[in-house]
């Protein structure tokens, strides 16, 4: 089956401008609306945004408030974001504000590949 991403209008003409990490299905940082909801599984993260597989359904071009959790480094970010990009299996978010812009570098670095032989 072929995948036909969807992407928001405002996010053609955009390039990226923060570097991304990817996250495996074992690394078990999640999304979650404010009263415990899940909501998805992170798969990618940046200064920048959030790449989830999503639990349910969210409309490109809304906005969403969540919380980015990672248990193993006690993180529980609050989030503004907005849903820019979505195709078969994924939702990316582009964060509203930068005020979790720590958390998010903790996460980067704990996740980031080690490139050192």
């Amino acid at each position: 089956m072929e995948s036909n991403p969807t992407i928001s209008q405002s996010h053609v003409d955009e390039r990226r401008r923060f570097e991304r990490v990817g996250l495996g299905l074992s690394e078990n940082v999640v999304i979650k609306d404010w009263k415990g909801k899940h909501l998805g599984v992170v798969r990618q993260i940046g200064r920048g945004g959030v790449m989830i597989q999503p639990a349910v359904e969210f409309a490109l071009g809304k906005r969403y408030s969540f919380r980015v959790i990672d248990d193993s480094e006690s993180i529980h970010t609050k989030v503004s974001a907005e849903a820019r990009y979505s195709s078969d299996d994924v939702v990316g978010f582009q964060f509203e504000d930068l005020s979790s812009e720590s958390a998010v570098a903790i996460l980067m670095g704990k996740y980031y590949p080690d490139e050192q032989a």
